[in-house]
């Protein structure tokens, strides 16, 4: 693990040493001692020397220095073999921390397993919430000086009076929302509390946020370092991982519908609630058919989640799948249009989704209209479903034989008589056996649809109030 100058300090404590850091990162991966003949000193390597060769203020006579670019700790009452034995030993306990955590992390452990091994390296309260306020983990319970700790803890919740008051950064601007890094933020009125925040993410979208309360400069220099790979790790823990959490991601809910994985009511319902659908949510399917990588596929999603359009992406097998409601399907194609030139990919959107538990047969419906044809464009399984499946009952030499009698009936008839009953079959029943619309359509009076109406029941015998027989009839027509 590299370290930062403040988590060396901090390791340093039993000397009190004297800080003077400027610019605190996480670089450092080794010490060395300065020399007369080196010209420039590498940010990556804590030097140690004699104070006294760099200040002539006899105050420093007796101390070591710790240096790293513009940053200087200042030790006394340690020689240079016990100081240097020290910071390789603030490597080797660090490097510890971070084995544990990485480990915790990779296994999904629980979230307040994960928070132990926090609470070894942190003198001051995490809080982890989940994106919507819900408390899931903390460590150093024992601190309980700030007062609004204590209501959270109670609660289990961050409510919307603590969200909704003004949080300021550093400089004293307002910070209108947490970002993906670390901010030290502090609520106005109340500079005396301080917090180093962070949004937790995986793949991009964000799954909760964590708050760092710290009470002086030194823990808030440590939290900026560190909060992004503590959060990160936080971020795979079981809370947030198990499939029957309503905690997870909303990418992960949406791969394991794809996949037809047996989701729980209460996470669909989350999920649902999240992404504010309504009940017309689409599935579309998009591929680039000029370049087909994952790179692509992942940019892409990556472009469609800070779009601002709302809905859900994620890289499914060689596609780019996306969930939206029907109302945004046209600014999805813009965005898609925008990325890609409109000769390079094809789309295909699913029936409407009625269940999101069926979400599997939403991308099956997708990819089969996207690949209804070669070329590029965008495709509605709605109209290409009925002409697929007409052709397949049309493939088959019985078809044609299982054709309802009154098709054959009505084409002898016309030709033998010069008739139009065949024909007035086809317009009453594709206009919904509704007489007025049919006579219209037809251009023709209602009482003579009603004479060719009587006329094709006596030589048929069909039952125009039967739907199972109307519904023979209208497949043959079609076919």
């Amino acid at each position: 693990m590299k370290l930062s100058m403040s988590l060396i300090g901090k390791y340093m404590k039993k000397y009190n040493p004297e800080c003077h850091i400027l610019e605190d990162t996480l670089t450092i991966k080794g010490v060395r001692f300065f020399t007369d003949e080196q010209a420039s000193y590498s940010r990556e390597y804590v030097y140690l020397d004699t104070a006294s060769h760099y200040f002539q203020d006899p105050h420093y006579a007796d101390a070591l220095l710790l240096a790293n670019g513009q940053n200087q700790i200042i030790c006394r009452g340690a020689g240079y073999e016990e100081l240097l034995n020290d910071v390789l030993a603030a490597f080797d306990y660090y490097n510890t921390f971070e084995q544990k955590l990485y480990i915790a992390a990779a296994n999904n452990r629980p979230l307040q397993e994960i928070m132990e091994i926090i609470e070894t390296v942190l003198d001051c309260p995490l809080l982890v919430f989940d994106i919507d306020g819900n408390l899931v983990g903390e460590c150093h319970k024992e601190i309980d000086n700030i007062s609004d700790l204590h209501a959270i803890r109670e609660t289990r919740f961050l409510g919307t009076h603590t969200i909704g008051q003004v949080f300021l950064d550093k400089d004293g601007n307002i910070s209108h929302d947490l970002t993906n890094q670390p901010q030290l933020l502090h609520i106005q009125g109340h500079e005396d509390v301080e917090s180093v925040s962070i949004y937790l993410c995986q793949k991009e979208e964000r799954i909760g946020f964590a708050l760092m309360f710290v009470s002086n400069p030194e823990e808030a220099a440590i939290g900026m370092c560190i909060e992004p790979m503590l959060v990160n790790a936080c971020a795979q823990a079981e809370e947030f991982t198990e499939k029957t959490s309503v905690h997870q991601s909303n990418h992960s809910i949406l791969m394991q519908l794809l996949n037809k994985e047996e989701v729980p009511a209460e996470v669909i319902q989350k999920f649902k609630t999240h992404l504010a659908l309504t009940s017309n949510p689409l599935l579309l399917t998009v591929q680039n058919i000029s370049i087909q990588n994952y790179t692509h596929r992942r940019m892409l999603c990556r472009d469609f989640s800070a779009s601002k359009i709302p809905g859900l992406s994620c890289e499914f097998e060689k596609y780019v799948v996306i969930l939206t409601d029907e109302e945004h399907v046209s600014n999805v194609l813009n965005f898609i249009i925008s990325n890609m030139t409109s000769s390079s990919f094809s789309m295909g959107v699913s029936m409407p989704i009625q269940r999101l538990k069926l979400l599997h047969i939403a991308l099956e419906q997708s990819i089969f209209a996207l690949q209804s044809s070669v070329e590029p464009g965008i495709r509605y399984c709605r109209n290409v479903a009925l002409p697929y499946l007409m052709q397949n009952l049309r493939q088959t030499e019985m078809s044609e034989n299982l054709r309802h009698p009154i098709i054959e009936l009505l084409m002898e008839y016309d030709k033998k008589n010069e008739t139009e009953l065949l024909d007035t079959l086809r317009t009453y029943v594709h206009n919904g056996c509704r007489q007025a619309e049919t006579a219209q359509k037809m251009h023709i009076h209602l009482n003579t649809l009603k004479y060719r109406l009587h006329r094709i029941e006596e030589l048929s015998n069909v039952n125009f109030k039967n739907y199972e027989e109307l519904f023979y009839i209208q497949i043959s027509l079609a076919l």
